[in-house]
Order: structure tokens, then sequence, then C-alpha cells
């Protein structure tokens, strides 16, 4: 049986969730494709409601080892905007290379 939360548990979360969203938006740790999920008020509210049932409240990064107190579904954005800029810096042509036969 799930626990229905009260108002000072969604009082709590909407603090949390509002100041993390604010840093995610701030630093720049939140890709530009997923931005939808940190300004939408829909997407804020469903947010607000998971962090509250959710068992686990902050997560690590496995990369950049930062934590994060937000639903679940922010982190896998966060770790998809490491995969999506590494694969960006694999793909790119290597600038510092050397041509021997050039004068």
């Amino acid at each position: 049986m799930t626990k229905i939360p009260t108002f000072n548990d969604l009082l709590r979360s909407t603090k949390i969730i509002n100041q993390t969203r604010k840093d995610l938006l701030r630093k720049g740790y939140f890709p530009k494709y997923a931005e939808s999920y940190l300004t939408d008020p829909n997407m804020l509210k469903a947010a607000i409601y998971n962090y509250t049932m959710e068992p686990m409240k902050s997560y690590r990064c496995p990369r950049c080892a930062i934590t994060i107190k937000c639903p679940r579904e922010w982190i896998h954005q966060h770790i998809k905007m490491h995969d999506i800029n590494k694969e960006k810096r694999e793909n790119e042509p290597r600038e510092n290379s050397i041509n021997p036969y050039s004068y």
C-alpha cells in the first residue's frame, strides 16, 4: 500500500525540486533537448509527486560524481547528456594531427 503524501511532504518536495531545477538550468547540467522536464508546469507537478513517492531521494552521476536530489528521470537525462558529449568528442576530426609530408 502506498503512502499518501501530506501537505508538508509536498511543500518540502516542491522547494527541493524548484531549487534543483534552478541549479540544473543555471549550471548547464541538463541537456537542451530535455529542458521541458524543468520548465513545463505539468512535468514539474509530476516530478514533485514522483520525488515525494520515491524511496530514494538523491542520485549520484557515475560520470561526474555530482549528487542531485531529483526524480529518477532527471538523473537519466543528465547521464544521457554525458553520452551525447562523449559521442560528439569521438566524432570530431582531430585538429592537432601532424601531416609529416607538409612543408
